[in-house]
């Protein structure tokens, strides 16, 4: 009897101990060089910074400033280290300008525009302190080098990269520096903002949790149905589709967490049934969120095509992205395809990438798209009330790994 009060009380533990939501948090740097005459006002090169897909700083070639896109950043623009930052950004434009002339050599393009790109930062979950770093690199839109921080060298997956990739390797001290910038450094700087923006979200009265707004949108019969959840905080949410009761997995598409201005997020699952389907099974999407759990079935669906909201939001998440956009417009470049490769295993050398290694940088695209759509950021003339000055102590032990991981290397 005893043993089974135990157990029983070991059971109702679990069933009402709070579900907590792990949050995934990720701090980006976006440069971008561009060769060849470029459209007007499109620089010739820019570096944007992220903070979980927000754009927190920007910088170019034109106004050779770095300029913060986020109120709460007033903090750090305060600092010494601010400049810093601006100087990384002003030489790695200088080296990216040479890079780019030896790709163009080394890939036999005489004449057009091309590109030169690389993705670097790390992500960070705040409920298992788990955190992993990422180093990319892409010419004209493809996958040209990448960062195994697990074997600690380079790889790539087209022969032109060969020899970039045996000369960074050869610099184990800079390899060394990488891995303790990602494993350590960068979830810092990671850390650092977030505390910057929720004390900017606390005292706005935005702290505290948000349920999601839910909507089923579907352009005509024929077309896929999306349900759009949006406006919710903080960012765990899950989203399913149900057909009779059943979790739905077959042509199912899950869209990427993507940030709103307000600090809020959205998100949506799209499912993919004909129009006789929907009429013979019952299917509903169910978002659950810390908040709680909606659901939304045929009879909430939306098909009006000229709504300004529905267009607006599909092109955000469809339209071309900043990565591929650019070479896109101006050359011939392949924008969001990028089957080239096809996944497939180089067997010439063990350094050309093996697979999809570099599907990160692909990925990112929607999300710099996203950037360059809202890189207005937010306009408002708050203080922050509590001073941080984890700051200072950060970059004194920092400054060095940070510029040494920032500054792009020759190629």
């Amino acid at each position: 009897m005893h043993r089974f009060l135990s157990i029983m009380k070991f059971i109702i533990f679990f069933i009402y101990i709070p579900f907590v939501y792990s949050e995934i948090h990720n701090f980006i740097t976006f440069y971008t060089e561009i060769n060849g005459q470029t459209i007007a006002g499109i620089p010739e090169f820019s570096a944007v910074t992220t903070l979980d897909g927000q754009q927190i700083d920007y910088y170019d070639s034109g106004i050779k400033k770095l300029i913060p896109r986020q109120d709460w950043m007033k903090e750090f623009v305060s600092t010494d280290r601010f400049k810093e930052y601006t100087e990384i950004r002003e030489q790695v434009q200088q080296t990216n300008k040479i890079n780019i002339t030896v790709l163009m050599e080394r890939f036999n393009h005489s004449h057009g525009v091309h590109t030169y790109q690389r993705m670097y930062g790390c992500e960070w979950d705040d409920q298992t302190g788990y955190s992993q770093g990422f180093d990319l690199h892409g010419y004209d839109g493809e996958d040209f080098i990448s960062l195994d921080l697990k074997e600690l060298r380079y790889f790539t997956p087209v022969l032109h990269g060969m020899p970039t990739v045996i000369q960074w390797n050869d610099d184990r001290k800079q390899l060394e520096l990488l891995k303790q910038y990602y494993k350590y450094y960068c979830v810092d700087w990671l850390n650092y903002f977030l505390t910057l923006r929720k004390a900017d979200l606390k005292r706005r009265g935005r702290m505290s949790s948000r349920t999601p707004e839910v909507s089923l949108l579907q352009k005509d019969p024929s077309s896929p149905v999306l349900c759009h959840a949006t406006g919710f905080y903080p960012s765990g949410v899950t989203i399913t589709w149900l057909r009779n009761g059943q979790d739905q997995d077959e042509d199912v598409d899950l869209g990427e967490l993507l940030p709103n201005e307000d600090g809020t997020f959205q998100k949506t699952s799209s499912v993919y049934v004909t129009p006789d389907e929907w009429k013979k099974n019952q299917y509903v999407c169910v978002v659950e969120h810390m908040t709680g759990t909606i659901q939304k079935t045929k009879y909430n669906i939306k098909s009006n095509i000229n709504n300004w909201y529905t267009r607006r939001f599909i092109l955000t998440l469809r339209g071309p992205s900043a990565c591929s956009a650019i070479p896109a417009a101006i050359s011939s470049t392949r924008g969001s395809e990028d089957e080239h490769t096809g996944g497939k295993t180089h067997s010439r050398s063990p350094l050309l990438a093996a697979g999809s290694v570099q599907d990160s940088l692909k990925i990112s695209k929607a999300k710099l798209h996203l950037q360059f759509l809202s890189s207005s950021g937010l306009q408002t003339n708050l203080q922050l009330e509590e001073p941080h000055n984890v700051i200072s102590d950060l970059w004194k032990t920092t400054t060095y790994t940070h510029a040494c991981a920032s500054s792009t290397q020759q190629i």
